[in-house]
């Protein structure tokens, strides 16, 4: 008959039972689920099934309740309600009440030092042209994501092309290395030096403070409001980019074969050929130097320097903040110039290297 119990109730107050399905009754029980009763006479459970008669029930319970000092309820699902007599107000009234202190706010000298959740807002010069106000947003956002180092979310900020290209582990190598020149930008601290519009692109140049000196942040943006490219300097980022040294020994098959990348590069740039010019070019070229690009800069390049001619290296250095970089400059001859510098950078990828920039001046 004790199947089905769920809760054991022990009380030594008498209560107002609504429903009753199984009942044990006499005095406390000891360890081994005995109840003794007076005299140290044992008695088991004595059980008053709900099966009886009602009436029965409601007399001899409220014979046990009048009488017995303990009762030991054990009851089956659902558990009967619990009815809380509450006291009335004059005794209410005579029991003092003791009531918790509010909790008190903090001060701003207990938030010292403990980042806070709310969100500073970009705050807008007051002095900004309309026009430049949401590029301004979008530089804030782009650098503010950059110092918590959400990359991806720099990521959804740039157009499709640039996505195809950069990566968050790209974005994350540059972000040290600035980081660990001129610190983390401070929010708000922008403020506009200049911008140019030109067939649908904007450029803008802005001014920043960063933890550990001033920076300039330059930032291009597409017709569609999405960023094509951001470049970060200042006065020790380039001393530390610029910073170079001597490069590796390197034997005649691996020099040759970089000789051969520099030949196809400056032979499709006199026939006017983007396949034959990118061919040996990185991804990021490829895509910065896209064919109406090349042919736009190939026809400035033609007014001033002419076709090419010839060349003689000068030295091979690297780069001491990319170490997988290497740099060729050459006395080379064109055209219009007989003396010209020019500069190859090669990036290494894998096994083999890829042409990432050139330069004429």
């Amino acid at each position: 008959m004790l199947d089905g119990i769920t809760d054991l109730g022990y009380t030594k107050e008498r209560r107002k039972i609504n429903r009753l399905d199984l009942i044990c009754i006499v005095g406390p029980p000891n360890r081994y689920g005995v109840l003794p009763m007076k005299n140290n006479v044992p008695f088991r459970f004595g059980i008053i099934s709900s099966s009886f008669n009602t009436q029965y029930h409601v007399v001899l319970l409220a014979t046990m309740v009048a009488t017995l000092p303990f009762i030991y309820v054990a009851h089956a699902a659902p558990a009967p309600t619990r009815v809380i007599q509450r006291p009335t107000p004059a005794a209410r009234r005579s029991v003092p009440q003791h009531k918790t202190p509010p909790k008190a706010r903090p001060t701003a000298r207990h938030l010292k030092g403990k980042a806070t959740s709310r969100p500073v807002p970009i705050r807008i010069p007051a002095d900004l042209p309309v026009a430049a106000q949401q590029g301004f947003r979008l530089t804030e956002t782009l650098l503010r994501h950059l110092g918590k180092q959400r990359y991806q979310k720099v990521l959804a900020l740039m157009n499709d092309t640039i996505r195809k290209v950069l990566t968050p582990h790209h974005l994350s190598r540059q972000d040290q290395m600035v980081r660990s020149v001129i610190g983390v930008y401070q929010w708000n601290t922008l403020r506009l030096h200049s911008k140019i519009s030109h067939k649908g692109q904007t450029r803008y140049i802005w001014h920043g403070r960063f933890v550990k000196e001033k920076g300039t942040i330059l930032v291009l943006f597409d017709a569609n409001n999405k960023i094509s490219g951001f470049v970060i300097q200042s006065p020790s980022l380039l001393r530390k980019l610029h910073k170079e040294q001597a490069a590796p020994t390197m034997d005649r098959v691996a020099k040759g074969r970089l000789e051969q990348y520099v030949n196809l590069l400056l032979r499709g740039y006199n026939l006017g050929k983007w396949k034959l010019f990118s061919k040996p070019c990185s991804l990021v070229m490829k895509k910065m130097m896209a064919p109406p690009r090349f042919q736009a800069l190939r026809k400035k390049l033609l007014q001033q320097y002419g076709r090419y001619q010839s060349r003689r290296l000068v030295e091979v250095r690297r780069l001491s903040s990319l170490p997988n970089a290497l740099i060729f400059r050459y006395y080379s001859k064109f055209s219009k110039r007989s003396k010209v510098r020019l500069q190859i950078v090669f990036q290494k990828k894998g096994q083999s290297y890829q042409i990432a920039s050139w330069q004429l001046r």
